[in-house]
């Protein structure tokens, strides 16, 4: 079956018409804001060092144990350390749990390091937050 210039074209535009509304629609689910909705806890800890040698030691070392959580701790969604813009010896870990499983209480990082605060010179805080639905957690 032979078609018509006129019907050739009028097949490519609705191709490209539909092929454009399903391309659109993927791109704005993408642009919209992913809500949680799992009223997840955070766990922000704040840790200033005496110098870069404690803070490089912290480090090598919290970076197994993220390893560790990511493998065995399923209900931690989020687990990551940030170096300050301000202050080269200070450093968060950011932790998002889903409420239904591990560290629902206050947890001190360096207990659960084994690092001896006292000793250590690590001055270290620690906030817990519930997650308001307000917002949005990441963009792809």
């Amino acid at each position: 079956m032979q078609l018509s210039a006129s019907a050739k074209s009028a097949l490519i535009n609705l191709t490209c018409l539909i092929a454009g509304g399903v391309l659109s629609d993927v791109i704005a689910q993408l642009l919209t804001p992913k809500k949680c909705n799992l009223g997840c806890l955070i766990v922000l800890h704040t840790l200033t060092f005496p110098d870069q040698a404690a803070l490089d030691a912290f480090k090598e070392t919290w970076g197994k144990l993220a390893d560790e959580c990511f493998k065995n701790v399923p209900d931690c969604l989020s687990c990551e350390l940030s170096d300050s813009t301000t202050s080269n010896l200070t450093c968060i870990v950011f932790e998002r749990f889903k409420r239904s499983g591990h560290f629902q209480n206050k947890h001190d990082l360096l207990a659960v390091l084994g690092v001896e605060r006292e000793s250590s010179g690590i001055k270290y805080s620690q906030e817990s937050y519930e997650e308001s639905d307000l917002g949005f957690m990441e963009r792809w």
